[in-house]
């Protein structure tokens, strides 16, 4: 048993995810965070939350599911899509793929 921080334990695993929200309103924000664990086993998803980078005076709450497992050399990504919710009268959207899976 491995136990720590990204460290798969007991079969569990997580991912991390990072990227831009949409250019909406004259600016975007940033995000990243890690994913919840999850098992190994088919079809599996993670959620994830968090705040995005405060920019233009304000930031947005956000949560996601990610999508099923999508095989790729070395493991496997989630896709995931969010609204970053309404603040100052606006939203973004948010969108990606994880990274492989921390082990």
């Amino acid at each position: 048993m491995i136990m720590g921080g990204d460290k798969m334990y007991y079969g569990l695993h997580n991912h991390r995810f990072k990227g831009e929200t949409t250019f909406n309103f004259g600016h975007d924000h940033g995000y990243s965070g890690n994913t919840t664990y999850n098992y190994d086993t088919p079809g599996h998803i993670h959620y994830a939350s968090g705040i995005t980078t405060y920019d233009n005076r304000h930031s947005h709450y956000y949560c996601f599911m990610t999508g099923p497992e999508i095989e790729v050399n070395g493991g496997h990504i989630h896709y995931y899509e969010a609204i970053a919710l309404l603040s100052s009268g606006h939203i973004h959207y948010i969108y990606g793929y994880t990274s492989l899976q921390s082990l």
